[in-house]
């Protein structure tokens, strides 16, 4: 993002919907991003009631903390906005699997990234990618890597997983080579790694004493730099700009940290073993409730929305089922490890989001092929940025379109037999590795 110009207290900026025309329009930095709202609404550029977001450069701006102002934005003279409207998913109406997919022996992390690739690692060391058709794209087998399990995406484009003995694979994401191994401190189990700025969070979840903690890396030397404990047996870890989402698979709980260290518990005595957890661009926060057979989700506050297909997601006794969900469509992909498929779920209706949450921050890029990107050698690096950039992208814009539609919103539905006249059109799927 260009670097903010700090010579006057004004900005002019070109604002425009999805599709629309641009519009001049000049604000103070100090002025307030609902205050913001308000002139853009007086242009109509957008509508009164509606909960909104902006795009700049390509990266999704959800900045919904009290007091956000214009400067929060770090934005440049004449920088372009595009203001889109937010969405949040009815996840109940998931009621059946469309189709399946066979994958490798046990499955178990899974990782989706904004151009659509699915990452799935194994057990044994296998790491395959596949489109969101489910098209295998690559493959490889890492021997050095010992059950490997979660994984989280670099702000450089680096792939990293966790494995069974605490140590945290650094892989390239267009190749699959190995680039290094991080060591813990710790031999004990993890099962669960997330990644925050230069900070590399993995979890323990088998300590001699009966309890479980955090280890804080940093993410390019190694370096321990702190613990976060007080877990019982802490399992998936998701970062977003709040702070980190703990999965507490020995305690039946999830645990939201902000980034002053204070707690909040979630789900207490609504589930069991959950084992990892994932936030989708709303805010809403997704659990694998290996327990329970469900994805069990809950809202930004934390109460509980609703379980997602219960008696869907066996438990052997001693699953550990992973869950990622794709911030640009909201696709969810799920794993378990005694069978070898992939479960494709009919997609939920979506609606829209009358209030001002979600904290994620996404960057969207090309839809050019899955093909054409990952058999480039060396893919583009560029700090926050995913590696799978295409020489000759696809406009922000027209790619942006064909997923919320020429309003900014979410496109109309199709056809269906029933249909609340309140919901429009999802692009929620669900996948499950088994």
């Amino acid at each position: 993002m260009a670097a903010t110009s700090e010579s006057s207290d004004s900005l002019r900026l070109r604002v425009s919907k999805l599709g629309g025309e641009e519009q001049d329009v000049q604000v103070e930095r100090k002025c307030s991003l609902t205050e913001f709202k308000t002139l853009l609404a007086g242009r109509g550029l957008v509508k009164e009631g509606l909960a909104v977001d902006f795009i700049v450069e390509g990266v999704l701006l959800n900045l919904s903390r009290p007091g956000a102002t214009i400067a929060d934005l770090n934005l440049a003279e004449d920088s372009h906005l595009v203001v889109i409207t937010r969405r949040s998913h009815d996840y109940g109406q998931i009621r059946e699997v469309k189709c399946k997919v066979k994958s490798h022996h046990w499955p178990q992390g899974v990782l989706t990234t904004t151009e659509g690739h699915l990452y799935v690692c194994h057990y044994a060391g296998q790491l395959q990618v596949y489109n969101l058709e489910l098209k295998l794209l690559r493959e490889t087998v890492l021997e050095s890597v010992v059950h490997p399990s979660q994984m989280a995406m670099a702000p450089n484009g680096e792939l990293v997983m966790v494995s069974f003995d605490g140590v945290a694979a650094v892989v390239d994401s267009g190749t699959l080579e190995l680039i290094r191994m991080i060591p813990s401190k710790s031999r004990s189990t993890s099962t669960g790694v997330a990644i925050q700025g230069e900070e590399l969070f993995v979890s323990h979840l088998g300590m001699p004493d009966g309890t479980g903690y955090l280890e804080v890396l940093d993410l390019q030397t190694g370096q321990h730099l702190r613990t976060l404990d007080g877990f019982t047996g802490p399992s998936g870890v998701c970062a977003f700009d709040g702070g980190l989402v703990v999965a507490d698979r020995l305690g039946d709980v999830v645990w939201l940290v902000d980034h002053e260290g204070n707690r909040t518990k979630i789900g207490q005595g609504e589930l069991k073993r959950p084992n990892d957890v994932a936030v989708d661009l709303s805010g809403n926060i997704l659990v694998m409730d290996t327990g329970n057979e469900r994805i069990a989700v809950f809202r930004p506050d934390g109460s509980f929305m609703c379980g997602i297909l219960p008696g869907t997601f066996t438990d052997f006794g001693n699953t550990h089922s992973y869950i990622s969900v794709n911030p640009v469509n909201g696709a969810i992909s799920t794993c378990g490890p005694k069978r070898q498929v992939v479960w494709l779920l009919a997609e939920p209706q979506c609606v829209h989001n009358m209030s001002a949450t979600g904290p994620m921050t996404t960057r969207y890029l090309s839809d050019r092929s899955s093909e054409e990107n990952l058999s480039r050698e060396q893919p583009a690096r560029s700090a926050g940025r995913s590696r799978f950039l295409s020489p000759e992208p696809r406009p922000l814009e027209e790619h942006l379109r064909r997923i919320f539609g020429p309003e900014g919103v979410p496109r109309a539905p199709r056809p269906q037999r029933t249909r609340n006249p309140m919901l429009s059109r999802s692009d929620d799927v669900l996948f499950q590795w088994d």
